[in-house]
């Protein structure tokens, strides 16, 4: 009998992570804006790609007419978010915002650390999951690049926002008129359980505080994430 050629496995191909889903009934000029989101959001074209479900080359393609029509500056020439903002941008992406909300969603970011915090809370766009410093994730919620951030004490110094001071005011020239500052909802201190060797000789906690748009109490789905995260907080044994 003539010898059978060897017969190989089909490849598996790696799993994706989720795609952003599409809203209901979004318009075409905010679905544009979310490729800069992405960029933002993920650093490279590849993940934003990889993120939004669409190729690289459309990315690649498209992004770059959006940065020459807003006048944004380059990766090289900002000291934080790449992709802007302008006022102009700013404005838009506060109207994605409202798109959402009215949309019962609410994208809301964090690090890997704390990402299964946000996983079970309804609502809720499944969101890159980055380090970041305390002042990056501030300035992506006054953006308007994501809705709410989750922040933790760990591996940074305690970030001067979230200090008892009254909301910033901005200037026209930086934010748009009357610009309000995010507001700063300290959720309490978490046991660092897990993370600590057994000789630990004292209990250690982490500080989780929560971002948020001046508007939150009006928006049902962000209320319903804070008052579930405050429910973990307790169950967990967070120390108000």
């Amino acid at each position: 009998m003539p010898a059978q050629p060897p017969t190989t496995e089909p490849a598996i191909p790696a799993a994706a992570p989720p795609p952003l889903p599409d809203l209901p009934l979004s318009p075409q000029l905010l679905r544009d804006l979310r490729l800069l989101d992405a960029l933002e959001l993920t650093g490279t074209t590849q993940q934003a790609a990889r993120w939004l479900a669409v190729s690289q080359p459309t990315v690649s393609r498209r992004c770059p007419r959006l940065v020459e029509n807003f006048g944004l500056p380059s990766r090289r020439q900002a000291k934080r978010l790449p992709q802007g903002p302008t006022v102009s941008l700013r404005q838009l992406r506060l109207a994605a915002r409202w798109h959402r909300f009215e949309a019962g969603v609410a994208a809301v970011a964090t690090d890997p650390l704390h990402g299964w915090l946000l996983a079970d809370l309804n609502g809720l766009l499944p969101m890159p999951q980055r380090f970041r410093s305390a002042d990056d994730w501030l300035d992506l919620v006054r953006s308007g690049v994501v809705d709410a951030a989750l922040l933790s004490s760990l591996k940074q110094d305690p970030p001067t926002f979230c200090q008892d001071a009254p909301p910033l005011q901005r200037g026209a020239a930086e934010h748009g008129p009357a610009a309000r500052e995010p507001e700063r909802l300290h959720l309490g201190q978490w046991p660092l359980k897990g993370l600590l060797p057994l000789e630990t000789p004292k209990q250690l906690h982490e500080h989780l505080w929560l971002l948020l748009p001046p508007e939150w109490p009006a928006v049902p789905v962000l209320r319903l994430a804070v008052e579930s995260l405050r429910q973990k907080a307790r169950a967990g044994g967070a120390l108000a």
